[in-house]
């Protein structure tokens, strides 16, 4: 699996599109959103943003609106010893 993905990123080309300062570490960190394109140009599959822009660009007139959902699950687990006494 691990050198599939470097051989799939090896032939990847990322282009910055956004820049944001980085909320977790602060300071000088930037996190930055890149498009993915193969070394022709033609975006990669999972290159979900280049047809989102595409998208936004032809409906810029009608002020499209969209909403991200993420769900986020987190658990605690108690853990209690019990002594079985025969």
């Amino acid at each position: 699996m691990t050198q599939m993905f470097f051989f799939v990123a090896f032939l990847s080309i990322l282009l910055p599109q956004a820049f944001y300062p980085d909320p977790f570490r602060g300071g000088n960190h930037i996190l930055v959103i890149c498009d993915t394109y193969t070394p022709a140009g033609e975006p990669l599959p999972t290159n979900t943003r280049h047809d989102c822009a595409k998208q936004m660009e032809a409906a810029k007139e009608s002020i499209p609106w969209f909403g991200i959902e993420q769900v986020i699950f987190t658990f605690q687990f108690y853990i209690s010893h019990y002594r079985i006494i025969t």
